[in-house]
């Protein structure tokens, strides 16, 4: 069975954003764990260039191959292992080889991080190390405050996992889409039949 075709942003219809956005997630996995064929690298291309602007918010065009893969707005909470003043965050958006995480006091670029991360699926916490990549400082800025990590090497568990929150940040984004469109295609309700 053919995929349908990556499609501009105003021919997207929400139901086939949420496909396409847990099409790009599955190509993302395998490309970062086994590598992709010739045409499964075609078809990850497209799907990423023709996603990136529908699923980041400071998308510029200037920028559009930049990055490596997609991020994917999420919500999870995380704690600083290392450096040992150990600090609270919490992770916003996800790719798939990092992550950004708000928090008041983001370290220096270049500096060596561990975030311990809860994992539902497997069970107790697990730690990813990587680097401080970027950071934002500017409190009056519309960005959270808080700093980008890529993470290097990864063990097993810990790549799983990295994984597991870019699958779900992905399909909750696509579901959410397929949400709103459900949501404004709802015919009015005529004056004095108010649901309850």
């Amino acid at each position: 069975m053919r995929s349908e075709q990556p499609q501009g942003p105003d021919e997207l219809d929400a139901a086939s954003l949420h496909r396409l956005l847990l099409e790009y997630a599955r190509l993302e996995r395998r490309r970062s764990l086994d590598g992709l064929s010739p045409g499964e690298l075609r078809r990850w291309i497209g799907l990423k260039r023709n996603l990136e602007p529908l699923v980041t918010t400071e998308w510029d065009p200037r920028y559009k191959d930049k990055r490596a893969s997609l991020r994917f707005p999420t919500r999870v909470r995380c704690t600083f292992v290392e450096p040992t003043d150990a600090r609270n965050g919490v992770i916003t958006n996800v790719s798939a080889t990092g992550v950004f995480v708000r928090t008041d006091e983001p370290l220096r670029i270049g500096e060596q991080i561990v975030l311990r991360v809860e994992d539902p699926k497997r069970g107790g916490a697990v730690e990813l190390a990587g680097t401080v990549v970027s950071r934002n400082i500017d409190i009056s800025a519309q960005r959270d405050r808080g700093m980008g990590i890529k993470f290097g090497n990864l063990l097993p568990h810990a790549c799983g996992l990295l994984q597991d929150l870019y699958g779900e940040a992905a399909a909750k984004l696509g579901r959410a889409k397929l949400m709103e469109s459900v949501e404004s295609e709802k015919p009015p309700v005529p004056a004095g039949r108010e649901r309850h």
